[in-house]
């Protein structure tokens, strides 16, 4: 994937937390719109809680004063898309969070995701180093994860686990009727670091626990830290 940011919606990525479960298809925000297809690993369904920090926010290059900085929290499952013989390879989003009310409802509108404003919270130690998330929506989800004990940076090895999860650069959301929409993220990619240490707490009444609950008591398949970089979001096109 070309690493040139330029895009719709611009942005650094940084401090990136990806704990990945094993999940059952069965609880995941089904069906699939028309030629998209759940992308397993090794025959199994996986979803990801993902954190990450958004840092400096531009909309077609304008700088957003007021939100264009914050953390978010995002649930997603992979899946993929065959087009002219290649294969495309994204996400579907359960569930985002950010703190700011209008980057939830501008999201909503804009890409069709399901955003919900909450309190999300970020910290980082450096020595040792660990990384958290947390949000408390006040009513009926709260939660934290964090990774600590990081191996030294490295791009994935092709085929692997980390690879699967985090060489993805499409987007894809499900519109009323089954339809879905395309958007495309540029970005370089990313050397992560596996985490020695990983902790995942969910208490959620809603979609995301459904999702989450059974693989809490298996704890992740896979825990992993990247800084980031600048990426781009792109616009949106519906799938034929």
């Amino acid at each position: 994937m070309p690493s040139s940011t330029a895009g719709v919606i611009t942005a650094t990525w940084r401090d990136i937390v990806i704990l990945t479960c094993e999940a059952d298809p069965g609880a995941l925000p089904m069906p699939l719109p028309w030629g998209v297809y759940l992308d397993l690993w090794q025959g199994k369904c996986l979803v990801s809680v993902v954190g990450l920090r958004f840092l400096d926010t531009r909309v077609l290059g304008v700088h957003l004063p007021v939100c264009g900085s914050y953390p978010e929290i995002n649930l997603r499952f992979y899946v993929r898309r065959e087009v002219e013989g290649a294969t495309r390879r994204g996400v579907v989003f359960i569930r985002q969070l950010v703190p700011y009310r209008l980057t939830a409802l501008a999201a909503r509108m804009v890409y069709r995701e399901r955003f919900r404003r909450a309190p999300v919270t970020h910290s980082r130690e450096a020595e040792p180093p660990r990384a958290e998330y947390a949000w408390n929506d006040g009513k009926n989800s709260e939660g934290n994860f964090a990774v600590w004990e990081l191996q030294p940076p490295a791009l994935p090895e092709p085929g692997s686990l980390e690879e699967f999860i985090t060489c993805r650069y499409w987007g894809y959301s499900i519109r009323p009727g089954g339809t879905a929409l395309e958007y495309r993220v540029s970005r370089p990619e990313w050397e992560i670091q596996r985490a020695g240490q990983a902790d995942l707490a969910v208490r959620d009444s809603g979609v995301v626990g459904r999702v989450l609950s059974p693989s809490l008591r298996e704890g992740p398949v896979s825990a992993l830290y990247a800084q980031g970089s600048e990426a781009g979001i792109h616009r949106r096109v519906r799938v034929r």
